[in-house]
Protein backbone atom coordinates (compact mmCIF):
# COMPACT_ATOMS: atom_id res chain seq x y z
CA UNK A 1 0.00 0.00 0.00
CA UNK A 2 1.08 3.21 -0.79
CA UNK A 3 1.27 6.11 1.54
CA UNK A 4 -1.31 8.15 -0.46
CA UNK A 5 -3.85 4.92 -0.06
CA UNK A 6 -3.31 5.25 3.75
CA UNK A 7 -4.04 9.39 3.98
CA UNK A 8 -7.24 8.55 1.40
CA UNK A 9 -8.53 5.65 3.80
CA UNK A 10 -8.20 8.03 6.80
CA UNK A 11 -9.77 10.76 5.27
CA UNK A 12 -12.68 8.42 4.01
CA UNK A 13 -13.35 6.90 7.12
CA UNK A 14 -12.85 10.56 9.47
CA UNK A 15 -16.07 12.48 6.65
CA UNK A 16 -18.18 8.65 6.72
CA UNK A 17 -20.89 10.06 9.15
CA UNK A 18 -20.26 13.78 8.96
CA UNK A 19 -22.14 16.29 7.13
CA UNK A 20 -20.09 18.57 4.63
CA UNK A 21 -22.22 21.57 3.47
CA UNK A 22 -20.03 23.50 1.11
CA UNK A 23 -16.58 23.11 -0.26
CA UNK A 24 -15.10 25.96 2.02
CA UNK A 25 -15.62 23.44 4.52
CA UNK A 26 -13.26 20.27 2.97
CA UNK A 27 -10.07 22.03 4.18
CA UNK A 28 -11.02 21.81 7.81
CA UNK A 29 -12.26 17.80 7.25
CA UNK A 30 -9.28 16.90 5.49
CA UNK A 31 -6.91 18.91 8.26
CA UNK A 32 -8.70 17.12 11.32
CA UNK A 33 -8.99 13.47 9.65
CA UNK A 34 -5.88 12.44 11.74
CA UNK A 35 -4.94 13.70 14.83
CA UNK A 36 -1.88 11.80 16.12
CA UNK A 37 0.93 12.11 15.48
CA UNK A 38 -0.82 15.24 14.04
CA UNK A 39 -2.86 16.99 11.57
CA UNK A 40 -2.78 16.39 8.36
CA UNK A 41 -1.28 19.69 6.88
CA UNK A 42 -3.66 21.32 4.05
CA UNK A 43 -2.59 23.48 0.86
CA UNK A 44 -5.52 25.14 -0.46
CA UNK A 45 -4.82 25.89 -4.01
CA UNK A 46 -6.55 27.85 -6.16
CA UNK A 47 -6.70 28.30 -10.18
CA UNK A 48 -3.68 30.18 -10.70
CA UNK A 49 -1.26 27.85 -8.90
CA UNK A 50 -2.00 24.91 -11.56
CA UNK A 51 0.60 25.42 -14.69
CA UNK A 52 0.58 24.18 -17.84
CA UNK A 53 3.41 21.62 -17.74
CA UNK A 54 2.14 19.80 -20.67
CA UNK A 55 3.19 23.23 -22.93
CA UNK A 56 5.95 23.58 -21.30
CA UNK A 57 7.73 20.10 -21.90
CA UNK A 58 6.70 20.13 -25.55
CA UNK A 59 8.29 23.71 -26.31
CA UNK A 60 10.95 21.94 -24.64
CA UNK A 61 11.75 18.65 -25.86
CA UNK A 62 12.36 17.78 -29.20
CA UNK A 63 10.22 15.61 -31.30
CA UNK A 64 11.29 12.63 -31.31
CA UNK A 65 10.75 12.90 -27.18
CA UNK A 66 7.25 11.76 -26.76
CA UNK A 67 6.27 11.50 -23.34
CA UNK A 68 2.72 9.99 -22.27
CA UNK A 69 2.58 12.29 -19.27
CA UNK A 70 -0.70 9.89 -18.13
CA UNK A 71 1.32 6.95 -18.16
CA UNK A 72 4.36 7.81 -16.22
CA UNK A 73 5.13 5.65 -13.25
CA UNK A 74 8.66 6.64 -12.28
CA UNK A 75 10.29 10.16 -12.90
CA UNK A 76 13.74 10.82 -11.56
CA UNK A 77 15.39 13.98 -10.78
CA UNK A 78 18.59 14.65 -9.10
CA UNK A 79 19.93 18.06 -8.47
CA UNK A 80 23.40 17.87 -9.63
CA UNK A 81 22.86 15.49 -12.29
CA UNK A 82 21.20 17.20 -15.46
CA UNK A 83 19.65 13.57 -16.62
CA UNK A 84 16.26 13.10 -15.91
CA UNK A 85 15.13 9.39 -15.94
CA UNK A 86 11.61 8.17 -16.26
CA UNK A 87 9.79 4.53 -16.80
CA UNK A 88 6.01 4.09 -17.42
CA UNK A 89 6.23 0.90 -14.90
CA UNK A 90 6.89 0.28 -11.10
CA UNK A 91 8.90 -2.59 -12.04
CA UNK A 92 12.79 -2.95 -12.19
CA UNK A 93 12.71 -4.12 -15.92
CA UNK A 94 10.66 -1.83 -16.76
CA UNK A 95 12.34 -0.08 -19.96
CA UNK A 96 14.26 3.25 -18.00
CA UNK A 97 14.13 6.71 -20.53
CA UNK A 98 16.43 9.57 -20.34
CA UNK A 99 16.86 13.15 -21.42
CA UNK A 100 19.98 15.31 -20.71
CA UNK A 101 18.32 18.29 -20.08
CA UNK A 102 21.69 20.25 -20.61
CA UNK A 103 21.32 19.39 -24.41
CA UNK A 104 17.72 20.46 -24.24
CA UNK A 105 18.55 23.78 -22.56
CA UNK A 106 21.57 25.18 -24.70
CA UNK A 107 19.77 27.13 -27.17
CA UNK A 108 19.31 30.63 -26.99
CA UNK A 109 15.53 29.89 -27.40
CA UNK A 110 15.15 26.82 -24.71
CA UNK A 111 16.96 28.91 -22.13
CA UNK A 112 13.77 32.14 -22.31
CA UNK A 113 11.58 29.19 -22.29
CA UNK A 114 12.68 27.85 -19.24
CA UNK A 115 13.71 31.24 -17.91
CA UNK A 116 9.88 32.28 -18.58
CA UNK A 117 8.58 28.79 -17.00
CA UNK A 118 5.41 27.20 -17.49
CA UNK A 119 1.99 29.61 -18.07
CA UNK A 120 -0.73 28.64 -15.29
CA UNK A 121 -3.15 26.11 -16.73
CA UNK A 122 -6.56 28.79 -16.08
CA UNK A 123 -6.87 32.37 -17.08
CA UNK A 124 -9.47 32.52 -14.82
CA UNK A 125 -11.31 30.55 -12.15
CA UNK A 126 -13.09 27.47 -13.48
CA UNK A 127 -16.87 27.71 -14.08
CA UNK A 128 -20.18 25.37 -13.37
CA UNK A 129 -22.46 24.68 -16.07
CA UNK A 130 -25.68 26.94 -15.54
CA UNK A 131 -27.74 23.50 -15.00
CA UNK A 132 -25.26 22.53 -11.91
CA UNK A 133 -25.60 26.45 -10.92
CA UNK A 134 -29.23 26.17 -11.13
CA UNK A 135 -29.63 22.86 -9.12
CA UNK A 136 -27.36 24.51 -6.68
CA UNK A 137 -30.26 27.37 -6.39
CA UNK A 138 -32.82 25.18 -6.17
CA UNK A 139 -31.49 23.49 -3.26
CA UNK A 140 -30.94 26.81 -1.85
CA UNK A 141 -34.50 28.42 -2.13
CA UNK A 142 -35.62 24.77 -0.82
CA UNK A 143 -33.56 25.29 1.87
CA UNK A 144 -31.71 21.77 1.90
CA UNK A 145 -28.60 23.84 2.05
CA UNK A 146 -28.48 25.80 5.26
CA UNK A 147 -29.07 29.13 5.10
CA UNK A 148 -25.13 30.54 6.03
CA UNK A 149 -24.05 28.91 2.92
CA UNK A 150 -26.21 30.35 0.26
CA UNK A 151 -23.73 33.03 -0.34
CA UNK A 152 -21.13 30.34 -1.12
CA UNK A 153 -22.74 28.71 -3.56
CA UNK A 154 -25.38 31.57 -5.16
CA UNK A 155 -21.63 33.58 -5.94
CA UNK A 156 -20.07 30.53 -8.19
CA UNK A 157 -18.91 31.74 -11.24
CA UNK A 158 -21.60 29.66 -13.85
CA UNK A 159 -21.94 29.90 -17.90
CA UNK A 160 -24.40 28.39 -19.98
CA UNK A 161 -21.42 27.23 -22.39
CA UNK A 162 -20.10 24.99 -19.84
CA UNK A 163 -20.91 21.28 -20.62
CA UNK A 164 -22.51 19.71 -17.55
CA UNK A 165 -20.47 16.40 -17.31
CA UNK A 166 -18.81 14.17 -14.46
CA UNK A 167 -15.02 13.76 -15.00
CA UNK A 168 -14.46 10.33 -15.35
CA UNK A 169 -13.56 8.13 -12.30
CA UNK A 170 -11.80 4.87 -10.94
CA UNK A 171 -15.01 3.97 -9.07
CA UNK A 172 -18.64 2.82 -10.19
CA UNK A 173 -21.22 5.72 -8.90
CA UNK A 174 -23.66 3.15 -6.96
CA UNK A 175 -20.71 2.68 -4.05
Amino acid sequence: MMPVDSIHSTIESFVRNKTVWAPSEWPTMLTNARNKPRNYNVNVLNYGDFMDWKNFSQALLPAKFKINFNSLRVVQFHKNNPIVTFQYGFFEDSDNYEINMDFIIRSRANKAIVEKGPTPLYAEELKLSLAKYKDLQDLCNKNVIPNRYHQEYLSMKHDENVRDALAETDEDEEN
